[in-house]
């Protein structure tokens, strides 16, 4: 059933510190029903910065998700993780308006107030109410080195740790990723690539210049974790 978008708005003008703090009002915090300690999921679609509890499943296709957590701390103070805010462009005293529905929590800039509608706020609530996929997706950019930078939390969604030592085979315009394995021999379908990197000190996976080639992933693009029964796929997102 759809959400009654018109009964599920509470408007509420915050200001974000230097660090990229929004201080939730105490009947935003009430009426989403938190706690001081939560842990709170960060995803992104189009202009808007989407808040959901931890166990709301919103890996999914069309949400920008990246993996973040946040608690939230007295006072009703919750981070906007940096990745977040440089993407959005949002910057020191940036004022933001929130959206109070009764599964989430819905932030976009007030400057950028002209771009909300109806239609997008729906399509938000029915993806986050969705639980009906199998499939999950991260998005992460690449960065100058090559690099993507990971969270524990993705870590565990893809099925590996901080310890993991992660081989690359292709399949296609995509990649599949597993943990290294002393067999070369590659899973039907796939090509073996010899290619093979560990997780560093600081929760990166590099991707081996060789194949962002081949993919045609360039610094600065973004990349598409795909967890799907099979395993654990990486693709651009110009594919």
């Amino acid at each position: 059933m759809a959400t009654d978008i018109c009964h599920s708005l509470e408007f509420a003008y915050k200001m974000v510190d230097h660090v990229g703090r929004v201080i939730l009002s105490p009947k935003v915090i009430q009426g989403f029903g938190l706690e001081e300690g939560e842990l709170l999921a960060f995803t992104t679609f189009k202009h808007y910065i989407i808040i959901t509890k931890k166990d709301k499943d919103l890996f999914k296709r069309d949400f920008m998700t990246a993996g973040f957590l946040r608690k939230l701390h007295k006072l009703g103070r919750v981070t906007i993780p940096l990745e977040i805010r440089e993407d959005f462009n949002i910057e020191q005293y940036q004022e933001l308006h929130i959206r109070l529905f009764h599964n989430c929590i819905i932030l976009n800039k007030s400057e950028d107030d002209e771009k909300n509608n109806n239609e997008d706020l729906q399509f938000i609530l029915n993806r986050i109410e969705d639980s009906s996929e199998d499939e999950k997706f991260v998005y992460r950019q690449i960065k100058n080195n090559g690099k993507v930078q990971l969270t524990d939390e993705i870590l565990d969604l893809l099925g590996f740790t901080r310890k993991s030592d992660i081989q690359f085979f292709l399949k296609g315009d995509t990649l599949a990723i597993r943990e290294y394995s002393f067999d070369v021999k590659a899973p039907v379908g796939m090509q073996y690539t010899g290619q093979s990197r560990k997780i560093d000190h600081l929760v990166r996976l590099d991707i081996p210049k060789k194949l962002r080639e081949k993919l045609n992933i360039k610094p600065d693009d973004y990349i598409i974790f795909t967890v799907k029964e099979d395993g654990t796929y990486i693709s651009s997102t110009k594919s």
